[in-house]
């Protein structure tokens, strides 16, 4: 077996006798490797290191090759990595705060040895909760699982639990760091902008009570920086989009080479734009287009820009011919507008303006919303009829400081900042936008991020080269709580304050100090947690209910065919319980939605399990997120869960959420599930319904069971007659 660090292959010392006890191990699951670029010598040989995450698992090499002459290889090989003496901690990924968790200790040794265990809680440096538990003895085998305390988790945004275990001179120690999501309705303040000297922005939280605070700062002492940040960081909503990767990483590479950005900057962008170049054949489908699941005009649209806006910044050039294609048939069999403003402007940035197409649909510019408006002006100025361009961008409807929609925003400033540059209107857009993507707050379609670099990126395109020499002072009500320096490499830096902090503050005033010369981007969000949800609430779409049940009874191993209608309250550990969460609701034209569910810290989800007919689902940050397209009818949802930790579980409520318009939203009403430790059965009780009873009433009958059939039979005829 290989050698773990954190005490050796055999046990570490105990630390007595002056040392200090070894480091914990980091328990960090999905920990995996990836490179996607090994050239090998002369012979066909590469030497590759990889650093093995601390965790006693089974590790598994893949590697592929492939020749200029496209000949393909693969091999295997698996590598182990454990101690002779060594614990395990089995806690949730995320908690929430007030869950009440109740952890699994493992270890493994030697058959009747005796070993100490200790719990501690640490929030940074500081250590929360200290806790010891008497002697085990190590079972048959050599292995033995504990049921740590129960602990209530704290307001916080991330914990540390680390388990020690000793046996004489052999100790081992684990440490693993769970994210705490806050409890409660979030309440928002959010400012930032641009400036070339001194700045400031003032943030003033909604009235209502509130149980915690925190502030998150986003500082780009140049924006280059900025762009690059934006452009390297995934979305937090809708699934990653290779298209939006790719154009969001070509227009901040642009960008930065026009302004002299620092050779770490461009070397960051460099290599990430090869590696998503790299992703685009496994990418495609047998049709030419892009998309998960399914191929989409929408990405195939965003990906074929995307290596348009690439291709001079790569040596590496992908064939896009054949998506042309997929977009071209595409075109003759779609009657909305909308799509077809959108290929044609695909087609356009790559080089395959059409202009009897485009002057075809100029006809109907009359219905064309703010988006396709955009888009079939940029064909035009593609075209060179920049009359008819002016004309069309003239059309788009004036920005709104209200607005919070990113996308129609990013399209409605790449036209502007093309066509009609450098106005009022186009510098106020481009702060905006600006201030919402700087730390990342809500929601966003797959396009959004790489659109919004793409936007600003050719919005402030006649930037200066960067300032060698610049510092930016960050004052929190007069007190510095951060200094951004540029010499030389530097990225955008955020600064996180939190309750410890900002106390029961609800306004605070945020400074930015300039020294040196600069232009650069601030951004600053202030969040506030209330202790409860309230009632359901309904601001456009309802959300009807959200119940756990028992999973589908089984006869012989096999499921009967009739669902459960028996809540569950309490969960055995493995239990299967199955999730129905009852709506209906139907995207409008223009927009998205998106229901968020957020899923109880002590469960896990069963992927195969998940139903309902959206157009994408994901999980993320502790919420499983079903996305709908617009138009498409939004109806009951179902997935299962299983129970894995033990304790008392919080769960926010189910949100219903409209992408284009966060303020059309419906919410359900909180809940909490149980988790039992081992061995210990649910106390629910279980009532079978009709459907039930007529299953396994058929199911004994048929294997001429007759009074077993009987005794389910009997209540449905009873009832009858009644």
């Amino acid at each position: 077996m290989a050698g773990m660090p954190g005490g050796g292959g055999g046990g570490g010392a105990s630390g007595s006798g002056g040392e200090a006890a070894p480091a914990p191990r980091k328990d960090e699951l999905g920990g995996g490797f990836w490179k996607c670029q090994i050239t090998t010598d002369a012979q066909g040989r590469a030497r590759v290191e990889v650093p093995l995450p601390e965790r006693a698992t089974r590790w598994r090499f893949t590697a592929r090759g492939v020749t200029v002459s496209t000949l393909v290889g693969q091999a295997r090989s698996e590598v182990i990595t454990a101690k002779d003496f060594f614990c395990e901690l089995l806690a949730p990924r995320h908690v929430r705060t007030g869950d009440r968790p109740q952890l699994l200790a493992r270890v493994h040794g030697k058959a009747g040895q005796s070993v100490e265990l200790g719990l501690d809680i640490r929030q940074g440096e500081r250590t929360l909760i200290s806790t010891r538990r008497d002697s085990i003895v190590l079972g048959p085998g050599g292995t033995s699982e504990v049921l740590l305390p129960e602990i209530e988790v704290p307001t916080s945004d991330a914990l540390t639990f680390v388990l020690r275990a000793k046996s004489g001179a052999l100790e081992d120690s684990v440490a693993k760091d769970v994210a705490v999501l806050p409890w409660g309705e979030e309440l928002v303040a959010h400012g930032g902008g641009t400036a070339e000297g001194d700045a400031s922005v003032s943030l003033r939280l909604p009235p209502g009570e509130l149980r915690s605070r925190w502030l998150t700062v986003m500082v780009g002492p140049s924006l280059e920086d900025t762009l690059a940040e934006l452009a390297l960081s995934s979305g937090r909503g809708w699934p990653s989009s290779l298209g939006g990767r790719l154009l969001g990483l070509s227009s901040a590479l642009r960008y930065a080479r026009k302004t002299g950005a620092d050779r770490a900057t461009l070397a960051r962008l460099e290599t990430a734009l090869r590696q998503a170049i790299a992703a685009v054949g496994p990418r495609q489908s047998s049709s030419g287009g892009f998309g998960q699941p399914s191929p989409s005009v929408g990405e195939t649209c965003l990906t074929l820009w995307g290596l348009a806006a690439a291709r001079e910044l790569s040596s590496f050039r992908p064939d896009t011919r054949v998506s042309e294609v997929f977009l071209k048939n595409h075109y003759r069999s779609t009657r909305s507008p909308a799509e077809q403003a959108q290929i044609l402007h695909a087609l356009a940035e790559a080089g395959q303006a059409d202009f009897k197409l485009a002057n075809s649909l100029y006809r109907s510019r009359n219905s064309l919303d703010p988006i396709a408006l955009a888009q079939l002006a940029l064909v035009f100025h593609r075209l060179d009829r920049l009359e008819v361009a002016r004309e069309l961008a003239g059309r788009l409807p004036a920005y709104r400081q209200e607005s919070h929609d990113a996308l129609q925003g990013a399209w409605q400033l790449l036209a502007m900042a093309r066509i009609q540059p450098g106005t009022p209107a186009a510098q106020a857009l481009a702060a905006r936008l600006l201030e919402g993507r700087g730390t990342g707050v809500g929601l966003a379609e797959p396009a959004a991020d790489g659109l919004v670099v793409a936007a600003l990126a050719e919005h402030l395109g006649e930037g200066q080269p960067a300032s060698d020499d610049a510092r930016i002072t960050v004052l929190l009500d007069g007190k510095t709580i951060g200094v951004v320096e540029r010499r030389g490499s530097h990225g955008a830096t955020r600064l996180r304050v939190g309750p410890d902090v900002l106390g029961d503050r609800r306004e605070v005033v945020l400074r930015f100090r300039l020294e040196g010369r600069a232009r650069y981007a601030y951004a600053a969000t202030l969040r506030g947690f209330k202790p409860s949800y309230g009632p359901q609430t309904r601001q456009g779409y309802r959300v009807s209910s959200r119940t756990y049940r028992h999973a589908q009874l089984r006869h012989r191993g096999r499921e009967i065919g009739a669902q459960s209608t028996s809540t569950v309250k309490s969960v055995e550990l493995g239990q299967r319980v199955e999730v129905y969460v009852s709506l209906s609701a139907r995207a409008p034209s223009s927009s998205g939605l998106v229901l968020v569910e957020p899923i109880p810290a002590g469960l896990g989800i069963v992927p195969e399990s998940i139903g309902g007919g959206s157009a994408y689902h994901e999980f993320r940050d502790g919420e499983l997120r079903f996305f709908f397209r617009p138009g498409q009818y939004v109806g009951g949802l179902r997935y299962a869960l299983v129970g894995r930790v033990p304790g008392a579980f919080r769960i926010p409520p189910s949100r219903l959420i409209e992408e284009r318009n966060p303020s059309r939203f419906g919410r359900g009403s909180a809940s909490q599930l149980t988790v039992l430790g081992p061995g210990i059965k649910s106390p629910d009780p279980y009532e079978l319904n009709d459907g039930e009873r007529l299953a396994l009433g058929r199911l004994h009958f048929a294997e001429g069971e007759f009074g077993e059939a009987l005794t389910h039979l009997t209540p449905l005829f009873t009832r009858k007659r009644r």
